[in-house]
């Protein structure tokens, strides 16, 4: 799980009273001076989501932007945060043994490789 170390809830004004709510999502992409944001309303953000990240689609869903807009003019808690987090990781992780897997398959000849060795086999 991730901490708040790697993804941050930011604002532009003081968090003290004023709860996070879901009002408009939208993904800023990096750039040279900030990190990918994803702003959950007009002031208040995630900071440190990668575009590749964000833009990650299961399914036919881009799954962040998906979870979120599911929790529209809802109260974004600390739980949420921490399940986002959690979403965050897991997508990352997906996206390393994807190209772990398809390296693998690239050095032994790709799918048609494996599909004449079970041809062979049978």
């Amino acid at each position: 799980m991730l901490s708040r170390k790697s993804y941050h809830i930011f604002s532009q004004e003081k968090l003290s009273t004023k709860y996070l709510q879901i009002e408009k999502i939208i993904y800023t992409e990096p750039t040279e001076k900030q990190n990918g944001r994803v702003y959950i309303n007009k002031t208040q953000y995630i900071d440190n989501v990668p575009s590749e990240i964000y833009n990650f689609y299961i399914g036919g869903y881009q799954v962040c932007h998906k979870w979120l807009k599911d929790r529209k003019d809802r109260e974004f808690t600390d739980d949420d945060f921490e399940h986002y987090s959690q979403i965050v990781a897991i997508i990352k992780r997906t996206i390393a043994l994807t190209t772990t897997i398809d390296q693998v398959l690239e050095n032994y000849g790709g799918f048609a490789f494996i599909l004449q060795t079970e041809i062979e086999d049978k």
